[in-house]
């Protein structure tokens, strides 16, 4: 199914050209023919958005921060992942765009074929030895990447990697050598604005965090909602699946109504009950590591069913952190600290 129309919120504002402009027609064929190269791929952002609006916002960046206006620039903006990251071959664009266009794509495309970490060192061996003409699209690129990590990161990317992103593109940028204020002065607004937003304190940043957990037994639902509701007074956001999802009888509604709350969550509390969790906790655990979110695991046996030696070993590995609780009832207010420390020791993903 090819991906929505791009609408007005997703591409921002239009773009200005002077009246008259001769190079229109070549920018929009350029528009034209990104737009059916890209049009089956996707952003890696949170709205996973249609991956075009990526080479308009180098488009809007280079026309109206930089006030760039070489038509062969602007158009190569649009174009410069078409050989990267689709079908397109150097010698399509020589016949479609001429060879000046085709070079300058050429120059700032990584070749898949070699591992990541190699690729993102030659952007910076390479950035030195660019034409300038080249430097100007990735410049543009590099500033409209990283407000991407800013504003709507991967899901799965932690603190940790958007820090490193920030970091690698400051050094390709820095390797380019001078370049136009029009350009550096975006980039480093960004550098500093991204990099405060990382470093905000985590009352700043809180915690969303999603309740797993059984509800086989009224023990098992009074521990969730009496943890759950104790970590709301202290002012987190809990997604409390009983609550959330209450009066739901269709499965695939109960299953969209979990993601939905996994997805928001940046955290996950996970009550293992027994020796054998709960399948379903057990799926939202695996969904949580998957994307990365730490995991607070609170062992409990309402069941009565025994808590030692058959526990699903992979299961409990997803945990960054276990409270054994072998009496919750009996010892409530310990089962509370426990927990809150438990949360406020994790470092929020965001």
């Amino acid at each position: 199914m090819d991906p929505q129309p791009i609408t007005e919120s997703e591409s921002h504002r239009p773009i200005d050209f002077p009246n008259g402009w001769p190079q229109l027609d070549l920018l929009a064929r350029a528009l034209a023919f990104a737009a059916a190269k890209h049009r089956h791929q996707r952003r890696k952002d949170r709205e996973r958005s249609p991956y075009i609006n990526h080479p308009i916002a180098l488009l809007r960046v280079l026309v109206h921060e930089a006030q760039i206006t070489d038509p062969q620039v602007l158009a190569a903006a649009l174009l410069h992942d078409t050989i990267e990251d689709t079908d397109t071959t150097a010698a399509e664009l020589v016949a479609h765009f001429g060879p000046d266009i085709a070079a300058l794509v050429q120059e700032v495309t990584d070749d898949k074929r070699l591992p990541q970490a190699e690729r993102k060192q030659l952007q910076i061996d390479h950035a030195p030895t660019l034409s300038d003409r080249a430097k100007l699209v990735k410049l543009a690129d590099k500033i409209c990447n990283l407000r991407d990590v800013d504003q709507s990161p991967p899901e799965r990317w932690s603190i940790a990697r958007r820090q490193a992103y920030f970091d690698w593109a400051e050094q390709v940028v820095t390797a380019l050598g001078p370049m136009p204020p029009t350009l550096m002065e975006p980039f480093h607004a960004i550098l500093q604005t991204g990099r405060a937003h990382l470093a905000a304190p985590r009352a700043d940043r809180p915690l969303r965090l999603y309740w797993a957990g059984p509800l086989f037994s009224l023990g098992e639902r009074w521990l969730n909602q009496t943890l759950a509701e104790e970590l709301q007074t202290l002012g987190y956001p809990v997604f409390l699946p009983q609550v959330e999802c209450a009066g739901l009888s269709d499965p695939q509604a109960i299953f969209e109504c979990c993601r939905s709350g996994l997805d928001q969550a940046n955290a996950v509390i996970a009550v293992l009950d027994g020796a054998d969790a709960d399948s379903g906790t057990c799926w939202e655990c695996g969904y949580a590591f998957a994307r990365q979110l730490p995991i607070v695991a609170l062992r409990t046996d309402f069941r009565g069913s025994g808590d030692a030696g058959g526990f699903n070993a992979m299961l409990l590995g997803t945990a960054r952190s276990v409270i054994a609780l072998t009496d919750p009832a009996a010892n409530l207010p310990t089962v509370r600290s426990r927990l809150v420390a438990a949360v406020e020791a994790l470092v929020p993903l965001n």
